[in-house]
């Protein structure tokens, strides 16, 4: 690839609104909201690369139009 073809890839690139890092525990569980209908197949995909890039952790992965809620128990 020349410099003319390096530029015009990067032009291409959509634009970058934030980078951000996050320091993660290792109980904390990775959860991926995606804005897109997903198959299992492509929800696995994700779920084992992201665990090659944060080993040990727990990947959830939401498509679109799925949400996620945590109730607390009451006493039984």
């Amino acid at each position: 690839m020349n410099r003319r073809d390096a530029l015009a890839a990067l032009v291409a690139l959509p634009a970058l609104t934030r980078i951000a890092t996050a320091q993660v525990a290792p109980t904390d569980v990775i959860v991926v909201e995606v804005d897109a209908i997903l198959s299992q197949e492509v929800a696995r995909r994700m779920q084992l690369t992201l665990g090659q890039v944060w080993p040990g952790r727990q990947v959830v992965v939401l498509p679109k139009g799925m949400t996620l809620k945590v109730v607390a128990g009451g006493k039984t």
